[in-house]
Order: structure tokens, then C-alpha cells, then sequence
């Protein structure tokens, strides 16, 4: 069985406190793709991966950021997911930027909507919006990125939709 995650980046492996930290020791400016990772942010993403494999199903990772809407975003996030044995094999269409529209549209294209799936985002509006996405949403705080609570919340999703024994 498949166990979606759908996947936002700004925020949730880039966090804030992180990239102030960088910023501060290297004095470079910063954007876009050029923005650092928070190791600790991808390390809770892999645990999350992993504990989806030790249970025997699929982790499939969706982006739904706006990291999905210029290639050469994507091939940095690919690349630097690489490094913890992670890929980005789908992303949600765009339908005029409203990410939970997207992941519903998604999820009913590839007729995955009794798929368990988690929603790890730092932005709630356009995804609260969906009733039906709600107890599927995870809401990082874009200060401190993906932590163990969120992994923790994410299993029980999962765990409660049949994903995870």
C-alpha cells in the first residue's frame, strides 16, 4: 500500500532559525534554491520515510510546494533529498495557487483518495479551506522546520488511515 506525503519545502526544510544561523556565518545572501536545508528537518523527513518502509508500504513524496513549478527547482530539491535516499516522484498541478484544491485534484486524478496521506506545510490557509484535508494536516512551524512532533502527529495519521501497524 501506498502512504502519501505531501510535501511543502519553504518552511518545513528550510526553516528560518536555520537560515538566520547560515545567513549569520556566512554573510551571504540568499534565495530560492540557494536557501540551506536544515539537516535536522531532512533527517525527521527520512525517519518519517522510513518508518512508512518498516511498516512494508510505499512512501510516495508528492511536492506540493512552489518549489514544483520551475525544473531546475526541482532537480536542486532532488538533489539535495538524494543525500537521504528521498525523490520526488510526483507533484500536484496548479490550480491558481491553492494547495489544497491541488492535493485534492491530485489525489482524485490518480484515484489515490482511500490512500492514507499526511499534508506536511507551513502555510494552512488554502488547505483548511478543505474540510477533508484537515485531519490529514500537519502545520509546521516555519521558525524551527520539520521536528519529531510533527513526524510523531504524521505516523498517527498515517497509523489511523491503516498506513501504519
Amino acid at each position: 500500500m501506498k502512504n502519501i506525503i505531501f510535501l511543502d519545502v519553504d518552511g518545513v526544510l528550510n526553516d528560518e532559525n536555520y537560515i538566520v544561523k547560515c545567513y549569520e556565518r556566512h554573510h551571504q545572501p540568499m534565495s530560492m534554491n540557494f536557501v540551506p536545508f536544515n539537516p535536522r528537518s531532512l533527517n525527521n523527513l527520512r525517519i518519517l520515510y522510513d518508518m512508512i518502509l518498516e511498516d512494508g508500504n510505499e512512501p510516495l513524496v508528492v511536492l506540493s510546494s512552489t518549489w514544483r513549478l520551475h525544473e531546475t527547482d526541482i532537480l536542486v530539491l532532488n538533489a539535495r533529498l538524494a543525500e537521504y535516499g528521498i525523490y520526488i516522484k510526483e507533484i500536484t498541478p496548479y490550480i491558481h495557487s491553492n494547495r489544497g484544491v491541488e492535493i485534492i485534484s491530485y489525489l482524485e486524478e490518480h484515484q489515490l483518495t482511500d490512500t492514507p496521506f499526511c499534508i506536511l506545510d507551513d502555510d494552512n490557509f488554502d488547505i483548511i479551506n478543505q474540510k477533508s484535508l484537515v485531519p490529514h494536516f500537519i502545520n509546521i512551524n516555519r521558525k524551527r522546520g520539520l521536528v519529531k512532533q510533527n513526524i510523531n502527529k504524521a505516523i498517527n495519521i498515517l497509523r489511523n488511515e491503516g498506513g501504519l501497524i
